[in-house]
């Protein structure tokens, strides 16, 4: 079960305090990068569905990925790095 000190305290007061699945949600697709949520939606799917009654260590995980991937996002120093590092003439 999660408790208080399991998650970081929200800091960041350009992205929304995250405390449910519905507010990841929403906030992945506002915040995030392109396809995010979507991917979100079927990550978590596939990972709940796998998932043995009792143990939802794969789900937390994902929930997790995700959360980063928005610290990730407003970062402007990991955004500048992942740009750096891309090779000429890459597109998306």
């Amino acid at each position: 079960m999660s408790t208080a000190h399991d998650e970081p305290h929200h800091t960041d007061p350009r992205l929304p305090e995250v405390r449910t699945i519905a507010d990841l949600r929403r906030a992945l697709g506002r915040y995030g990068f392109p396809g995010d949520r979507e991917r979100f939606d079927r990550d978590l799917s596939a990972a709940v569905e796998a998932s043995p009654v009792g143990d939802l260590g794969e789900v937390a995980r994902v929930v997790t990925a995700y959360r980063h991937r928005l610290l990730i996002r407003d970062s402007p120093e990991i955004m500048a790095a992942l740009e750096s590092a891309r090779p000429p003439g890459w597109t998306e």
